[in-house]
């Protein structure tokens, strides 16, 4: 029950601060929500990545000898990732969600339009990493995850970005093919579903 509770605490918080990223900072005018939309991008955003994140720890440890990163709070799968990922890996889709209707609300010049989201998807993921340190911090007064390289202050860290951009450049374009599929909810729920699988069952 508490690890139900904080992770909800967690997941409200961060979806708040989210959509009040891309609210505020970009589009400036209400984002459109459509819920069976929102359920398949953050269904589908769980098992990616909380796969792909035990994946990339094992790959860059095997490749450097070095551990990137440790999950200091509920740990599991050597440290790779934490039992309070169900609520906040979901976090991503949310966050990919609104970054599209923002972007496709902001009228740039072509060139910019395209920096845009190669940043976007080159800073995603350690942006969202940060929030989710600082809360943590804030909170409980230590790490959520704890990065070894201290390039910056071990709440993330420039080496995880390359693979986080070729992991955004792939969820955005598995996501497309879906979008306008007539089964959201029911695509959402298996995705989620095989997340918690993967989490609490592998």
């Amino acid at each position: 029950m508490s690890l139900l509770l904080k992770g909800a605490g967690g997941f409200v918080f961060g979806f708040a601060v989210i959509y009040a990223l891309w609210r505020v900072l970009l589009a400036r005018r209400p984002l459109a929500l459509d819920a069976p939309t929102i359920g398949l991008y953050m269904g589908l955003a769980f098992p990616i990545c909380i796969v792909s994140e035990v994946l990339i720890g094992r790959l860059h440890f095997e490749l450097f000898g070095a551990q990137l990163w440790q999950y200091r709070v509920a740990p599991t799968h050597g440290s790779y990732t934490s039992l309070y990922n169900f609520a906040i890996w979901p976090l991503y889709g949310w966050h990919v969600y609104l970054s599209e209707q923002a972007l496709a609300q902001w009228k740039p010049r072509p060139g910019l339009r395209r920096a845009a989201l190669l940043l976007k998807h080159a800073s995603a993921g350690p942006l969202l990493e940060i929030i989710a340190n600082l809360g943590m911090l804030a909170i409980l007064g230590r790490y959520y995850f704890y990065y070894l390289p201290g390039d910056l202050w071990h709440l993330t860290s420039i080496q995880v970005v390359p693979y986080y951009f070729v992991l955004s450049l792939l969820f955005s374009a598995f996501i497309a093919r879906l979008r306008d599929t007539r089964h959201k909810v029911a695509i959402g729920c298996a995705g989620y579903l095989v997340g918690l699988a993967y989490l609490f069952l592998a």
